[in-house]
């Protein structure tokens, strides 16, 4: 489900998902793919601008992106999966556990299919899952709305 405000973590099953209007601190209007067009450059974050942020791929509408993301306040520095809707500005948590919450471990190199309705990454995250007894990696896709 796309969030439409910013919201850090409030315990261990919390999403902290985030769809701010700018992508920094300046008066800048959400980003959009005509941008993509100008050359004008955006700083994408999720839910903290200061946090570690990566792993960025582009849907071939241009309309979406994925990437990934550590929450704020997250000692272990827990990477996430998200997608931003670049028409909107609106930033969906793309990995939640089994119980809609953030993972509890990193995941790795989210990737996006053409239309921005589907997200693959890698994870070794034994909650994503109902069941995942395996303590190894997997692949793991899932279809957004």
């Amino acid at each position: 489900m796309w969030r439409s405000a910013c919201a850090a973590p409030t315990g261990p099953k919390s999403s902290g998902t985030c769809a701010s209007s700018s992508p920094t601190a300046s008066s800048r209007t959400p980003e959009r793919p005509s941008d993509l067009k100008t050359g004008e450059l955006h700083r994408i974050d999720a839910a903290d601008p200061a946090a570690f942020t990566a792993f960025a791929r582009l849907s071939a509408d241009n309309r979406h992106l994925a990437f990934a993301s550590a929450d704020p306040g997250d000692t272990n520095r827990t990477t996430r999966a998200y997608v931003r809707d670049l028409r909107t500005g609106r930033t969906a948590l793309a990995s939640p556990d089994a119980q809609g919450g953030p993972n509890d471990q990193s995941v790795s190199a989210p990737v996006i299919d053409r239309h921005g309705r589907t997200v693959a990454f890698g994870s070794a995250s034994p909650d994503l899952v109902p069941g995942d007894t395996y303590d190894t990696s997997h692949v793991y896709i899932r279809h957004l709305k």
